[in-house]
């Protein structure tokens, strides 16, 4: 084996050594810091609000349901120009489209600058209906 061979063979191992380990550290700070059901889901309905993950999954962050007028569910075809216009309000299961689901759209009431938010959650009939019974509880309140 000829010396460029061998560097470049130790140049990919080291590579996929190094990728590995950062994957793996990723993978335990998911798990410790509470993380991981955000992750796989997109989105989840807590106490006081939704939960999204942040960039790169840097952690939560929270709208309460004060702040959202109401949730539909949307086929693809009909979403694809919200996905188009809005690539920031994006939230989707580990960054995938399934595209066979229906996606579900959060409108804001004051959010001018992002007004609505794509979510892709693992059940998505089931989320509207829990996310639209919380608004209207606390609509009558």
């Amino acid at each position: 084996m000829s010396a460029g061979a061998l560097i470049l063979l130790l140049v990919v191992a080291s590579v996929a050594i190094v990728t590995n380990v950062t994957l793996y550290i990723f993978r335990l700070v998911l798990g410790s810091s509470g993380t991981r059901e955000l992750v796989n889901e997109g989105a989840v309905l807590a106490e006081t609000g939704i939960e999204f993950p942040r960039f790169l999954f840097c952690g939560k962050w929270k709208v309460s349901y004060y702040e959202i007028a109401g949730a539909e569910l949307v086929p693809f075809p009909k979403s694809l120009g919200l996905r188009l216009g809005y690539p920031s309000a994006i939230s989707f299961p580990g960054g995938s489209w399934d595209f066979r689901r229906p996606t579900v759209v959060l409108k804001f009431k004051s959010r001018p600058l992002f007004p609505y938010r794509l979510v892709a959650p693992s059940d998505p009939e089931r989320f509207v209906e829990r996310l639209n019974s919380y608004i209207s509880a606390l609509a009558r309140r």
